[in-house]
């Protein structure tokens, strides 16, 4: 999977350049910028490669996209999902990550008791 996000990201990183260098006309911006565009785009490639090499920041990062694509779901569908993760990853720093997601949720619907337990299990859990 990891060379496959690898080769996934590099064409769109390349395709990115490509389309600065298409864009130049009289109006473009100055030969520092465009270095800049360009440094910037090696740098978020290196961050992706990164993430895709180690299995808990892919799991991390996994959790927080979620996350978001589930923004507009009611927070109970998030909850339940969420719950159901929880006991299917046997990554603690992807444990971790799903329970402060679940203490945002409890805390939106009002379930402070809820959110409580969350941060009880991240106070107390260690990786041994």
């Amino acid at each position: 999977m990891n060379k496959r996000m690898f080769f996934w990201l590099m064409p769109l990183a390349l395709a990115g350049g490509l389309c600065a260098v298409l864009r130049a006309d009289e109006s473009a911006p100055a030969a520092p910028e465009n270095l800049q565009d360009a440094a910037t785009q090696a740098w978020l490639l290196d961050q992706y490669t990164n993430v895709a090499k180690d299995a808990d920041s892919s799991g991390v990062w996994a959790v927080y996209q979620a996350a978001d694509i589930q923004k507009s779901q009611p927070p109970q569908n998030s909850i339940d999902y969420f719950q159901r993760m929880l006991y299917q990853t046997k990554s603690h720093a992807v444990q971790r990550a799903i329970r402060s997601k679940l203490v945002d949720l409890y805390r939106t619907i009002g379930r402070d008791d809820k959110a409580i337990e969350q941060l009880e299990a991240l106070m107390t859990d260690s990786d041994q």
